[in-house]
């Protein structure tokens, strides 16, 4: 029997062979559904630093929902509010360009974030000088035989303002948390290290708890020995509504060791957005991410930062709530229906991911509003059809790289050195003959060998031979194994390296709207989905001129 393949016995057919799936194409993101600045930059910087597209999207659009924080929250119903908040993780080996890919995404909050410091730095030389001349006065008043006026009155401390955190306890993080409300951004160059702090410092094993909290936006607290008022009573540091978006990679191989049965158990793996593109031939690119495109995304992250929140009754920051008009709500509402029905067939740590990523489109809908909200793109503060589709869509991708990184980690495909293989020749075109495979790779000795693993790949129905004909000069025809599914890598530089938006759209089954049109869920969709659920809202449609600006609280 061929090697890896798994055998079982039936009484009345004898020995069955059941061979072992093949490993899933990954789907290039769909970067062609982001709005702008974010596409161009993904699409520039990929060619520039010659990665993977997914890797500068995914921690690009945490850094995006960073800089938006608490300033403001979609309403998706009474009582459901969602913000901006993402995890995101790229699976990567070294050598991938995974750095410099986070470096491009982080940089305009790091900028903003120094420029602050500077201002911290002019503010605390004047408030130490502010405060020894209030030393002197107070003294002057104590000594004073005769009290006039109120005592001296301290200055007011500067507080920090912090956007980028990296190395910190869960203890320091809350009270940089308590100074700034809007949020934070974490980004982890290896998420194993930022995994690896949890409970560094804590001996009651509560910090990935109060992580799972922090993602969902629940209040948070940290009690500390040495915080205690005059009366010795322990006063906790409480943090309302935390947020803190995270992003970072980790290696294959660390994926296990790291995100491992208590992490997925406890929800922990599955509030993370991940995608694990394949390795990509590196070639020497002299063109960088224009400067326009880089401004264009710095400005817009400014923009974003300096966007204020609303303020309550007791001038406090609160999230600024829009809503959705009444197309984009549809489309939620099929989302929403379609995405459940699917989840009932998905198990374990599949499940917990299916159950998180259900409320992504609406986190995504707010960044991509706020974004085209910000470039002018669009005038009305309320999310629209278009901006809802393509969150929609791309949430939906990101359920699917779901998939298949837990088939893989499951161990449920193939075995890794198959999957290494495979990604091999994709990344030669999807094409090999027995010689090229021999001569390069090091495991064979032989073409014998090598054949061998590529007929037991045939066997399993991953690929098919062929036989090319030789051409006019002549020669001997050559014998070639072509794998079923290939990678599409336009040689076409305009083409931008291949997004494949139609397959996005094909997945979340709505189709590219113009200006004057707007899709709108399937009837019939909709008539599936109650058959299995029954939960599809009948109520009349709201009518009238006013349709596309109604709010919906």
């Amino acid at each position: 029997m061929p090697k890896n393949y798994n055998a079982s016995i039936d009484v009345d057919d004898g020995l069955k062979i059941r061979k072992p799936k093949p490993p899933k194409q990954f789907t290039p993101f769909p970067v062609d559904l982001l709005p702008e600045p974010l596409r161009s930059i993904a699409i520039e910087g990929a060619e520039s630093i010659r990665c993977d597209p997914s890797l500068i999207v995914l921690p690009m659009l945490a850094a995006v929902g960073a800089a938006i924080g608490n300033a403001r929250k979609l309403t998706l119903k009474s009582g459901w509010h969602v913000s901006s908040c993402l995890w995101t993780m790229v699976i990567a080996e070294s050598g991938t360009a995974k750095t410099p890919a986070l470096q491009l995404a982080k940089k305009p909050l790091e900028e903003i974030e120094r420029e602050a410091n500077r201002r911290f730095d002019e503010a605390d030389a004047l408030f130490e000088a502010d405060f020894e001349e209030y030393e002197v006065a107070k003294k002057q008043y104590q000594r004073a035989t005769k009290k006039e006026g109120e005592s001296p009155k301290p200055p007011a401390a500067p507080t920090p303002e912090r956007h980028v955190v990296k190395d910190t306890t869960l203890a320091a993080l809350v009270e940089i948390l308590r100074d700034n409300p809007r949020g934070l951004f974490v980004p982890a160059d290896e998420l194993a290290g930022w995994f690896g702090g949890f409970n560094k410092h804590d001996q009651g094993g509560g910090d990935a708890q109060q992580w799972l909290s922090i993602y969902s936006g629940e209040s948070i607290s940290v009690d500390r020995k040495g915080n205690r008022n005059q009366r010795n009573v322990m006063r906790p540091t409480k943090v309302h509504n935390p947020f803190v978006a995270i992003t970072g990679a980790i290696q294959p191989g660390l994926w296990h060791s790291t995100l491992g049965a208590e992490h997925q158990a406890s929800g922990m793996a599955a509030r993370f957005l991940m995608a694990w593109p394949p390795r990509r031939g590196k070639v020497w690119a002299d063109e960088g991410v224009s400067e326009s495109k880089l401004r264009q995304y710095a400005d817009l992250i400014t923009a974003l930062v300096n966007h204020d929140p609303e303020q309550d009754e007791n001038d406090r920051p609160k999230p600024k709530f829009i809503g959705m008009n009444h197309q984009a709500k549809k489309l939620w509402v099929s989302y929403f229906n379609s995405h459940n029905v699917d989840h009932l067939d998905r198990f374990g740590s599949l499940a917990a991911a299916s159950s998180k990523i259900e409320e992504i489109p609406a986190r995504l809908a707010l960044i991509f509003h706020t974004v085209r909200l910000a470039t002018d793109e669009i005038d009305r503060d309320q999310i629209d059809a278009d901006t809802m589709k393509a969150a929609i869509a791309i949430a939906r991708w990101f359920m699917a790289e779901a998939e298949r990184v837990y088939e893989i980690m499951d161990g449920e495909a193939a075995s890794q050195r198959d999957r290494e293989l495979v990604e091999w020749i994709r990344l030669r075109g999807g094409s090999i003959t027995v010689r090229d495979l021999q001569r390069g790779q090091k495991r064979y000795d032989t073409t014998v060998e090598a054949e061998e693993d590529l007929n037991r790949f045939a066997f399993m129905g991953w690929g098919e031979w062929e036989t090319v004909t030789p051409g006019p000069s002549g020669g001997r025809p050559t014998r070639t194994f072509t794998l079923a599914t290939v990678d599409k890598t336009p040689s076409n530089p305009e083409e931008k390296i291949g997004y494949v938006i139609e397959a996005a759209e094909a997945e979340s089954g709505l189709e590219t709207t113009t200006e004057n049109e707007i899709g709108t869920p399937d009837d019939k969709t909709l008539s599936n989905i109650e058959e299995k659920i029954g939960c599809v809202d009948r109520r009349p449609e709201h009518q009238g001129d006013n349709d596309e600006i109604e709010v919906i609280f």
